[in-house]
């Protein structure tokens, strides 16, 4: 295989995070705790945690450490939620400080402005993707200098925007093969099959971010009837709120 085809196959996120497949677990606050992103880890992707807004340091500390056992792992973090923590305690925001503790792979900054929290990211050796539904948080997120994008179209589970995944993704993916072509690109949004990752990778994305098809994942937290209703629930079962 040469190093184009590699790269068409999500070689360069391969690469960057030390993982074995181009998949990522998404961090979805309170369903992914340790034990699903360990799990989504060890079968050769990156799981991931969610923290939510009121998520003390101490379950950031307790669950990533759980996560670390299956490999390389990540903490998905909403900046609005940390803004408002550092604004409230003298610019210090304990969940941002917990994750850095934490070392993890993967730092995911999404609803929000990325740039005032990306360089401490990276200078405790932190790679950071962060989640953008258009076009102006894309060139926001490029701006902050994060090493990957998360594309994440109105089809997903949520926090998704407007647009839809499919022109969300061509629009993005040809705006960076122009203007930012080294920086790798996962897709979000109502990708639950092998199928929808082939789609997803022949467009010419590095790898797929999936959250919804884990829902029912004996390591998700939540409910038993929540997993006993993503099991049956149909495509025409979705809810716009």
């Amino acid at each position: 295989m040469n190093a184009s085809t590699s790269d068409a196959l999500g070689g360069r996120l391969t690469r960057l995070w030390g993982i074995d497949l181009p998949l990522v677990g998404a961090p979805m606050a309170g369903r992914a705790g340790g034990r699903l992103a360990a799990a989504v880890s060890a079968a050769g992707g990156l799981g991931m945690i969610g923290v939510g807004a009121r998520t003390s340091a101490e379950w950031i500390a307790t669950e990533a450490e759980v996560a670390g056992t299956g490999g390389s792992f990540g903490i998905g973090l909403m900046i609005w939620a940390i803004e408002a923590e550092a604004a409230e305690n003298n610019g210090v925001s304990a969940q941002f400080e917990a994750a850095l503790a934490a070392n993890p792979t993967v730092l995911s900054l999404g609803f929000g402005d990325p740039g005032p929290w990306v360089p401490a990211a990276h200078a405790a050796g932190i790679s950071v993707v962060a989640p953008v539904n258009d076009m102006l948080q894309v060139r926001q997120a490029l701006a902050a200098d994060v090493d990957v994008l998360c594309v994440q179209g109105t089809d997903g589970g949520g926090h998704t925007g407007r647009l839809g995944t499919m022109p969300l993704m061509q629009e993005i993916l040809d705006y960076l093969a122009v203007q930012a072509p080294g920086v790798p690109v996962v897709v979000a949004g109502g990708i639950a099959t092998g199928r929808g990752v082939a789609a997803v990778l022949a467009a010419g994305a590095d790898g797929a971010w999936i959250g919804t098809a884990l829902l029912a994942s004996p390591e998700s937290q939540g409910s038993e009837e929540l997993k006993a209703a993503a099991v049956k629930a149909g495509s025409g079962t979705t809810v716009l709120t």
